[in-house]
């Protein structure tokens, strides 16, 4: 494991505001912050665990047992429309910043003041090659000094962390979708990496496998929309049946929000 960075696991944050939404804690910082806390996190040796929670990410959450118990450990932060709409109906204003983490990777690798090694994880072998080849003209100034594609078996994942550690890296990005990179990460940071980030669809978004939504839609913030029309048999369930029961779910906490805030003032 590289000089810079220590082995122990470290979830403490900078102080920040956080609003919660169906049970999980959500960072309210704009990027900058979470940029320069990385920073801070790789200059101090650090550790940590970032996800982006999106409706699709807050329904999974809620399925699974070991990440509902496991997400407090990570930096979460807001991505997408139906967090901040949720947002504005609990707390009555929105997120500052729309945290993609598919535009906010790309912005963290722009803007960190740091010469970063980082660890890639995830995708097919032609999309991985890919990707590390875009990642070197893009951002030459960091060094790729792990890469493996996320088509392995269980058992040869501790195999893959253990090299994943040797080679000293400063971040991994895992691509592996929700939630199997965030189990990943729960799993292996900080024992193969002490910083770790899941991704989602960057490694294609990069590689150009799959295209991203046009700059009027993604301004509206209605990529879940182009990307349920380029894909809809293997993404139909994830938006419409995952957006409406994210929304019933929300619904439903407002209300109880809304009753106790009754039953308090009735106390008063």
């Amino acid at each position: 494991m590289s000089d810079v960075l220590a082995s122990r696991e470290d979830v403490s944050l900078t102080p920040s505001e956080v609003r919660y939404i169906l049970g999980i804690r959500i960072n309210v910082m704009p990027g900058s912050q979470v940029i320069e806390e990385l920073d801070a996190r790789i200059r101090a040796g650090r550790t940590g665990r970032l996800a982006f929670v999106n409706a699709n990410l807050a329904n999974v959450t809620l399925g699974s047992e070991t990440l509902r118990r496991g997400i407090s450990s990570f930096l979460v932060v807001n991505d997408g429309i139906g967090i901040d709409i949720a947002s504005l109906m609990f707390y009555g204003r929105k997120f500052p910043d729309n945290l993609v983490g598919t535009d906010f990777i790309p912005r963290f690798l722009d803007e960190s003041r740091l010469n970063l090694r980082v660890a890639l994880i995830g995708g097919s072998e032609p999309v991985l090659a890919k990707t590390i080849e875009v990642m070197k003209r893009r951002w030459p100034r960091h060094e790729i000094v792990f890469a493996h594609h996320g088509y392995f078996a269980e058992t040869e994942e501790g195999v893959i962390a253990e090299a994943m550690a040797r080679s000293g890296a400063h971040i991994v990005l895992v691509a592996m979708g929700n939630p199997r990179q965030e189990l990943w990460l729960l799993r292996n940071v900080p024992k193969a990496c002490a910083i770790g980030a899941g991704v989602g669809a960057l490694f294609d978004y990069l590689a150009e496998a799959v295209p991203r939504a046009p700059d009027f839609m993604l301004r509206w913030r209605l990529e879940w929309v182009y990307r349920l029309w380029a894909e809809p048999a293997r993404l139909w369930r994830r938006y419409l049946v995952g957006n409406f029961v994210f929304m019933t779910r929300v619904l439903r906490e407002w209300y109880e929000r809304k009753l106790l805030r009754r039953a308090v003032n009735k106390l008063k």
